[in-house]
């Protein structure tokens, strides 16, 4: 098992549409978080995956070996 991080890039992890009432303006706001660096982890099971995610990561992907 491990988990990846893309390397120096910014993902939008939510948006949200909103239309006035009277008109026909549309406006969008969402909210993107920064992913710095790439970094592999392997574990024998995902408890231990998760126990080597460093602070302030997140766990992104992961795939059996």
């Amino acid at each position: 098992m491990g988990f990846f991080v893309p390397e120096r890039s910014w993902d939008l992890v939510s948006a949200m549409a909103t239309m006035e009432k009277a008109g026909a303006m549309r406006s969008v706001e969402g909210k993107f978080q920064r992913r710095d660096g790439l970094r592999e982890v392997q574990a024998e099971n995902m408890d231990a995956l998760q126990a080597k995610v460093p602070e302030g990561w997140q766990l992104l992907s992961v795939r059996t070996a």
